[in-house]
């Protein structure tokens, strides 16, 4: 993976090429085991039963969009939301306009999780 392929934000890639936290390379553990989870959600999609938002960069070259619409076809939810973002790669809220994907999801969440109004009682 190519630090491009993760954000168009120059700013971000400098800071994480700063950052002496950041990890350059994976272990073969972590590999299988992200290998497995990718396995056992493809297998277990159909048990999957809450309301999904769903977001991906058009422009994402690490997690193929093939695959993740396979997924999405096997989810057992009935409300799936499943958006691509035009341009962008794979760190989403990295990405330049950021700032209107936040507010996108934070919207979304409003819609399917804000509970509805108490009533008030006349009085």
């Amino acid at each position: 993976m190519r630090l491009s392929q993760i954000t168009r934000n120059d700013d971000v890639l400098a800071a994480r090429e700063l950052d002496p936290h950041m990890h350059r390379t994976v272990t073969a553990g972590w590999f299988f085991r992200v290998k497995q989870a990718i396995a056992a959600a493809h297998e277990d999609a159909e048990r999957f039963q809450l309301p999904l938002l769903f977001l991906q960069g058009e422009a994402d070259e690490i997690v193929n969009s093939e695959s993740a619409a396979e997924w999405l076809q096997k989810i057992g939810s009935s409300e799936v939301t499943h958006r691509l973002l035009v341009d962008n790669r794979h760190e989403l809220i990295n990405e330049p306009g950021w700032e209107q994907t936040t507010a996108d999801i934070l919207h979304w969440l409003d819609e399917c999780f804000a509970p509805a109004l108490p009533q008030r009682r006349a009085g």
